[in-house]
């Protein structure tokens, strides 16, 4: 198992706890997330995105919002839960990948646990608090 205190980083940023597939709690860090006006742009307004020590958080957020597909969403999802571990942990991405794994459909058949991780960290990636 995993040492999570032993491999936080030294800019380590007390966040939001998500139990992850090992049942330990992980610390992720609290993005800020805002819009505001643009008359620069079709839509009318411009997203910011960004967690502390990741300056690439914001285009991470963008591909997510714009995802067209449900498999890029997907790619999306898991790309800002990385970036946000990686922002607290010093970890391999194949320690990543073992221990964020989410599951998209809540119902009996489904991974209840995958999907709460899921909704979790999708809260904190909003920059909402999750509900425990």
């Amino acid at each position: 198992m995993l040492d999570e205190k032993a491999l936080r980083k030294p800019e380590f940023d007390d966040g939001i706890s998500i139990v992850l597939t090992d049942g330990q709690e992980w610390v992720f860090p609290r993005p800020v997330v805002r819009t505001r006006f643009s008359a620069h742009n079709d839509v009318g307004f411009q997203l910011v995105a960004r967690v502390k020590g990741d300056p690439s958080y914001g285009a991470l957020y963008e591909s997510w919002i714009n995802a067209e597909t449900g498999l890029d969403s997907i790619k999306a999802e898991h790309a800002l839960a990385r970036a946000l571990i990686l922002n607290n942990y010093d970890l391999t991405d194949d320690q990543v990948s073992d221990l964020i794994q989410f599951s998209h459909k809540d119902d009996d058949d489904a991974d209840p646990e995958g999907y709460r991780i899921r909704e979790h960290i999708l809260a904190v990636v909003r920059g909402d608090t999750p509900k425990r």
